[in-house]
């Protein structure tokens, strides 16, 4: 089974990247400058993959001393690919030397293509696009690097949202190798091209999604990481709950996870998804309360774990006690489950929310969410992907096991409407309906479920 699923990621990989134009109805215009606005840690990665491929890039910060941290950053990835084989130092000194770095908006008229990768305020992204409107030829791709703002909010902004578009790194950017490929509701074919074809150039498996919160990637994210914090806060411990996924297949657990991103992101985005959809909105104050303490994860050298320098040299990450007792607030600990009981309570949301953005359209193929979890998410991929492994158990056993799980927690495990009509119909998650469809399939047609999946 594993060996078969390898080889059908495999497939989906490369057929992706033809895919991808297949649904589309324009070709791509040809990329020889790009600019970069914001030279942080997603935005000096996103530099450093454009000049590793040739490509000329202006990089916009806000001043002198921002400008010389963002080089610093495209160096010192330069130099771990020196370090590692990957390119030779005559060949990442071409590459530093591609860049161009500014404290003004000049240049801009030269761009292709400028990805926008600033703060995760839509105000500050929407006067960006605003400046760039301005700025840029019209015929210039215009994309941002928003994990969860709308991009249709954000084009808004400007006089020609046709050619404003979502393109989505994932973080460490020299290492994740998806992007997704947003398409807005004024998005044209030509500006989604030429992302796609850009993202492949850069070594990028590109995804066409919808504009939707969260996408596809971390739409699917955010239920898992929510129920592990309510996990977290009935006293069951944060190692267990770690060790488990980790078991189930996981890269990493999901408080290790926080710990990477950051718990001010982390929650910025739990509470931007819980203002759209009302499960995620009870975070627990105890997460709000470490965040005023300074504990960030990693970056602050202390989170769900200590990262601490003195526990580095022993190579030990121990469990900060402080913040259990936080999100727990005096709750008594709750018994620990079977790692099997953990695993079910986090990755059934996950599957849950993957039926539901099939239902709603943000991907039209269960293919592409095995794709966007096992190269975006690091989902097992001797799994095969969320969706295949959904299948794998099938529709009927799922939902039998969300209604349990639903007497047990809340409401919040009942079953998607159309994982439910896939279970009454016998079939699994790969024969979703279409949303046009959705009527037809509330009336109970059971022709409302198409197979049209893509295969290999």
């Amino acid at each position: 089974d594993a060996s078969r699923n390898l080889v059908r990621l495999f497939f989906l990989k490369q057929g992706a990247k033809r895919a991808v134009f297949g649904l589309l109805h324009d070709k791509p215009a040809d990329v020889k400058y790009a600019a970069v606005i914001g030279g942080g840690t997603m935005g000096a990665g996103i530099v450093h993959a454009l000049v590793r491929a040739g490509i000329q890039v202006r990089l916009i910060e806000v001043d002198p001393k921002a400008v010389s941290g963002a080089l610093g950053r495209v160096r010192k990835m330069l130099d771990d690919d020196v370090a590692a084989g990957r390119l030779s130092a005559l060949e990442a000194r071409h590459a530093m030397n591609r860049v161009a770095p500014s404290c003004d908006w000049t240049g801009l008229k030269l761009a292709d293509v400028v990805i926008e990768a600033v703060a995760e305020q839509i105000d500050v992204k929407r006067s960006v696009f605003e400046k760039l409107d301005r700025l840029t030829r019209p015929d210039a791709v215009l994309a941002s690097n928003t994990s969860s703002l709308s991009i249709a909010e954000i084009a808004a902004a400007t006089s020609t949202p046709s050619r404003v578009i979502g393109l989505h790194f994932f973080n460490p950017v020299p290492k994740m190798p998806l992007v997704e490929v947003v398409r807005a509701p004024q998005s044209d074919d030509r500006s989604l091209a030429t992302a796609a074809a850009l993202s492949l150039r850069i070594g990028k498996t590109p995804l066409l999604v919808k504009d939707a919160p969260g996408f596809l990637v971390n739409r699917v994210l955010i239920p898992y990481l929510a129920e592990a914090i309510r996990a977290a806060a009935e006293g069951i411990p944060v190692p267990a709950i770690d060790r488990a996924l980790k078991d189930w297949g996981m890269p990493m657990g999901p408080f290790e996870l926080l710990d990477e991103i950051g718990l001010d992101i982390g929650l910025h985005v739990l509470e931007a998804f819980g203002s759209k959809f009302g499960e995620y909105a009870d975070t627990p104050a105890g997460m709000k309360r470490a965040i005023e303490r300074g504990w960030l994860g990693k970056k602050s050298g202390r989170g769900f774990y200590v990262h601490d320098d003195a526990h580095k040299r022993k190579g030990e990450t121990p469990v900060n006690a402080e913040m259990t007792a936080l999100l727990t607030s005096g709750t008594p600990a709750s018994p620990v489950p079977s790692d099997q009981e953990l695993q079910w309570r986090l990755v059934l949301p996950m599957v849950n929310e993957a039926a539901r953005l099939l239902a709603e359209g943000v991907t039209d193929s269960a293919d592409a969410i095995d794709l966007g979890t096992v190269l975006g998410l690091g989902l097992a991929p001797f799994r095969g992907g969320l969706a295949h492994f959904a299948d794998t158990v099938g529709s009927e056993s799922l939902v039998e096991r969300m209604r349990t799980m639903a007497a047990q927690h809340g409401p919040r495990f009942a079953p998607a409407p159309l994982l439910a009509r896939l279970a009454a119909a016998h079939l699994p998650l790969s024969r979703f309906a279409e949303p046009a469809t959705e009527h037809a399939a509330a009336e109970g047609s059971a022709s409302a479920v198409p197979a049209h999946a893509l295969t290999t």
